[in-house]
């Protein structure tokens, strides 16, 4: 039984019927932004390792990786290698980095954004080409007047193996709701830049209250918001519902202390805002 909880079991196991009914019809919905989530991996005692995860974006025919500052920051000076998940073989990858402004010890570790993307120069092969997102697969503001159902996807660390320069992996999505303003208060979060989704300590699975996975190796990965399916009452799931990368996700949180669980991601606006940064103009471009 979760603690701190006394609703009776009937009204739980309802809301939650409704809860994974919703989560279930997001879950259907076509996963063009999922697809484009891969995880990143580098060599350490000669051997691949997976190190967190990354969603291939094109603009034009630029190719980039958005993840978290601290994923890259872990490999130092090491090349990047991008695999598929699927057994294929990794590949390497050479480009220029765009990070937000590193925190006070000069590593992103405490820098609150922790935002990174990766333009990618050389080594891209066509079969994670043909994965990237676009411009207009990217919503780089809240939803108004909804709830839309969002999921965190990425790759566990745990669930990623490699032989030789081939990588197994499993995509995962843990299907969630944003938080509202009260719980950004209690976060210490600026909606502006961050978006919080719930993430308690326990979840209800099965008819039974089981402890949360701790999701190590997803940071870098996809927040996505599903457009559509509106997890506000009265429910409703729309015809055309379709998946937006909204954020990417940098950290999870214990709930401790009164305050609650959290899966954080920041924003894309940010990542959209390094392009424009660094590459003036392209954004203003983009093809369709």
């Amino acid at each position: 039984m979760k603690p701190k909880f006394n609703i009776p079991s009937l009204v739980l196991k309802k809301l939650a019927e409704i809860h994974c009914n919703k989560i279930s019809e997001a879950l259907a919905v076509e996963p063009t932004v999922e697809n484009a989530v891969l995880p990143i991996y580098w060599v350490r005692k000669k051997k691949p390792e997976q190190i967190g995860s990354g969603v291939v974006v094109r603009v034009n025919d630029e190719f980039f990786i958005f993840s978290a500052s601290h994923v890259f920051d872990s490999m130092g000076e090491k090349e990047i290698m991008l695999g598929a998940g699927d057994g294929s073989e990794l590949v390497s990858l050479s480009g220029e980095r765009f990070s937000s402004k590193a925190g006070l010890s000069g590593t992103h570790l405490d820098d609150p954004i922790d935002a990174s993307v990766l333009h990618i120069k050389s080594g891209l092969k066509d079969n994670i080409k043909d994965v990237a997102i676009k411009i207009d697969d990217i919503c780089s503001s809240p939803a108004q007047n909804s709830r839309p159902a969002h999921m965190a996807v990425g790759f566990r660390i745990k669930n990623s193996n490699t032989a030789g320069d081939q990588a197994n992996s499993k995509r995962e999505c843990f299907p969630s709701v944003e938080y509202g303003d009260s719980e950004y208060s209690m976060l210490g979060l600026d909606s502006r830049f961050h978006l919080a989704l719930a993430f308690e300590n326990q979840v209800f699975v099965d008819g039974k209250w089981q402890t949360s996975p701790t999701p190590r190796g997803i940071s870098g990965g996809a927040i996505v918001e599903v457009r559509g399916v509106d997890m506000s009452r009265p429910f409703s799931v729309g015809e055309n519902a379709r998946q937006y990368l909204s954020a990417i996700t940098i950290e999870q949180r214990r709930g401790k202390s009164g305050k609650p669980g959290a899966l954080i991601g920041t924003r894309i606006s940010v990542h959209l805002g390094l392009i424009e940064k660094y590459l003036p103009g392209l954004l203003n471009f983009q093809d369709s």
